[in-house]
């Protein structure tokens, strides 16, 4: 699955990111999810409204 995100963080800052999920069922059951995201604009965003 792809998804899109489109945000604003507590100071202002925009955080627009892309995820692609990965999930694997068994049985109709979700059994594993892997998650690509852009982990560093992920770590910015958190660094930036902890100030």
């Amino acid at each position: 699955m792809e998804l899109e995100s489109y945000s604003t963080s507590i100071n202002g800052m925009l955080f627009n990111n892309t995820y692609c999920w990965i999930v694997k069922f068994e049985n109709e059951i979700i059994i594993e999810v892997r998650v690509y995201v852009d982990s560093a604009l992920v770590q910015k965003v958190i660094e930036e409204n902890e100030k």
